[in-house]
C-alpha cells in the first residue's frame, strides 16, 4: 500500500488498486478512521417500524432498524456465536 500511495500524483485520482485491493482495505480499517465509519442507507429501505437491514463493515456486523417511534437505530452485533446475524421466519 505504501508503494501505491508513493506513486500517487497530487491532483490526480488514486490508483484503482487502492479501491480494489483487499489488503489496502484491511489497512484502512485498521487506521484511526475505522471506529468512525458512517453507514448511510436510504430511509426507504426500512420504511416501517420493525423493518431492518444488515450490513458488514470489515469484521463488524451491523443491524439498522426502524423502531416503534419510527426512529432509525443501528446496533453492533457483539454475539459470540457464529450463527447468521439475523434469521427471518
Amino acid at each position: 500500500m505504501q508503494t501505491l500511495l508513493g506513486q500517487h500524483r497530487a491532483g490526480y485520482v488514486l490508483s484503482q488498486d487502492l479501491y480494489s485491493n483487499g489488503s489496502a482495505f484491511g489497512l484502512e480499517l485498521l487506521s484511526n478512521s475505522y471506529p468512525h465509519y458512517l453507514l448511510d442507507i436510504p430511509a426507504r429501505e426500512i420504511p416501517s417500524p420493525g423493518d431492518f437491514c444488515t450490513h458488514q463493515v470489515g469484521q463488524y456486523s451491523l443491524v439498522i432498524a426502524r423502531d416503534s417511534d419510527s426512529q432509525i437505530c443501528a446496533f453492533h452485533n457483539v454475539s459470540r456465536h457464529k450463527l447468521p446475524l439475523v434469521r427471518v421466519f
